[in-house]
């Protein structure tokens, strides 16, 4: 399972009895990671591919939450007319280049409520093509891009540290900006895994071009080429937040890095999918992303920069 881009939200339901534990052993063997279960792979356009999240793959996630410790219980949802016109105008305003690459990496993007996070990918287990299923929670078709990208970034930090993530010009920071955004992330973890960028899970791990950006391998655990910090950040709670105090610091260590954002620091399937989900929006798209930090001090991703050359130029040669 991919790291969930989301807040997650630690509710205890006090009046449902909490799933049993499933079995490790045969979630992974589940019937919703075959390429059977999504006949909606067979579909010519992305936008033909979309749907609620079928029986099977709910009862998939809801014992994905129960082996994570989630206290959500997935629900299938049905696109409202109004959501799915949004969720089409995502797609349709992607450079084609985007499209027909995803097109070939995505079975089907499903929708439901209460996932546990916003965000989550994964890889068919018996697909030749490497293709994989993508799931948001529906409540993300309502973030504004600027809320949302500031929100998650706080939660490395304690309580009103001075951080904030600009992913679109005032005027357009609308209710339900964020997707296009949330949407080419999780795109960037299929099309890693589509195109062995880096290796999926069921792979045996092993350096790939993209991999030897940042990242070295330790036994079957990359880790970070350059430690830029001790601790493991705590995005959504995951960690011990920063003192507010660091928040200077630790964006200059990664403005002179060739991570392209705090995100990509986590590991490097979020590494990839920041940096192909950047690419497209700040170079292709030329759409903003500037984090502002103790007060009006811009830090611009690495996009343009020569430390992250090499990563765009992976990106960039995916996409021909």
């Amino acid at each position: 399972m991919r790291a969930r881009l989301g807040l997650i939200l630690l509710v205890v339901a006090c009046t449902k009895k909490p799933m049993a534990k499933p079995d490790p052993v045969a979630h992974a063997t589940h019937p919703a990671r075959t390429v059977a279960a999504h006949p909606l792979v067979t579909a010519s356009t992305l936008n033909d591919r979309l749907s609620a999240a079928p029986a099977v793959l709910v009862a998939y996630l809801q014992e994905e939450n129960a082996l994570q410790g989630f206290a959500q219980t997935p629900r299938p949802h049905a696109l409202s007319a109004d959501e799915r016109r949004l969720v089409s105008e995502a797609l349709k305003t992607l450079p084609a280049e985007v499209l027909r690459l995803a097109s070939r990496a995505v079975a089907a993007i499903y929708f439901v409520d209460d996932l546990g996070g916003t965000g989550w990918t994964e890889t068919l287990r018996d697909d030749a093509l490497r293709r994989s299923i993508i799931v948001f929670d529906a409540s993300v078709l309502k973030k504004r891009a600027n809320d949302w990208a500031t929100d998650k970034e706080r939660t490395v930090f304690a309580l009103g540290a001075d951080v904030r993530v600009l992913l679109a010009p005032e005027e357009a920071n609308a209710e339900g900006s964020a997707f296009r955004y949330i949407l080419l992330h999780e795109l960037g973890h299929a099309i890693g895994t589509h195109t062995r960028a880096y290796p999926s899970a069921e792979d045996t791990p092993e350096e790939t071009p993209f991999t030897k950006q940042s990242w070295r391998l330790e036994g079957r655990t990359f880790v970070p080429v350059q430690r830029l910090w001790p601790a493991r950040l705590g995005f959504y709670g995951t960690a011990p937040p920063l003192p507010t105090t660091d928040v200077p610091a630790v964006y200059a260590k990664v403005k002179e890095s060739a991570f392209p954002s705090l995100y990509a620091c986590v590991g490097v399937e979020d590494d990839f999918a920041e940096t192909f989900a950047l690419y497209v929006h700040t170079v292709l798209m030329k759409l903003p992303h500037i984090t502002l930090v103790s007060g009006d001090t811009a830090i611009i991703d690495c996009m343009e920069a020569p430390q992250c050359k090499e990563k765009r130029a992976i990106v960039s040669g995916l996409l021909r």
